[in-house]
């Protein structure tokens, strides 16, 4: 048996949702509304500190079982957020800020003029620039907090200072 892929699109906002998922009702729509200021959406963007952004709450509405579906538990939801001008050719991320202020951020892949990301749930999602750390902007490569080449450089002094230690002692 094949299970049906879900596929709805918001007539006025273009955002498209997709999933595999059998937990969503094939009788179910997005329901995508841009937000560009109100309470909610300030104190979004105050918490991730982004100026160019598109930002939207993404539901899916049941119409079988009238109510709204806010996760799945086996999938994840592709969602297609269709980008503006400001945002074409910069290195994008979707933000998600929980209840809890806590800051997650989505990888976001650009398709035919959209960004694409995968989650779990349904919420408030920001695509911005990709920052550092909320209120920084990347430049360059970002700080992954990686030390590798520093391990490797401590690690060959050791052995070069050892080498030089045990050929001075092999001579005297």
């Amino acid at each position: 048996m094949v299970t049906p892929t879900y596929k709805t699109v918001d007539a006025v906002s273009q955002v498209a949702i997709t999933s595999g998922s059998p937990e969503i009702p094939l009788d179910s729509g997005v329901r995508a509304s841009k937000l560009t200021s109100g309470a909610t959406y300030e104190s979004v963007i105050s918490k991730l500190n982004v100026e160019d952004n598109v930002t939207f709450d993404l539901k899916i509405y049941s119409f079988s079982n009238d109510k709204y579906i806010s996760s799945i538990s086996k999938d994840k939801f592709k969602v297609s957020i269709p980008l503006t001008d400001e945002l074409k050719g910069k290195d994008l991320v979707a933000y998600y800020v929980g209840s809890d202020g806590k800051i997650t951020k989505y990888e976001v892949e650009i398709v035919d003029g959209c960004a694409v990301f995968y989650t779990d749930h349904f919420s408030i999602y920001t695509i911005a620039e990709t920052t550092t750390e909320a209120g920084s902007k990347t430049n360059g490569s970002p700080k992954t907090g990686d030390n590798t080449n520093l391990i490797l450089l401590f690690g060959l002094l050791l052995v070069s200072t050892s080498g030089l230690m045990i050929g001075k002692r092999k001579n005297k």
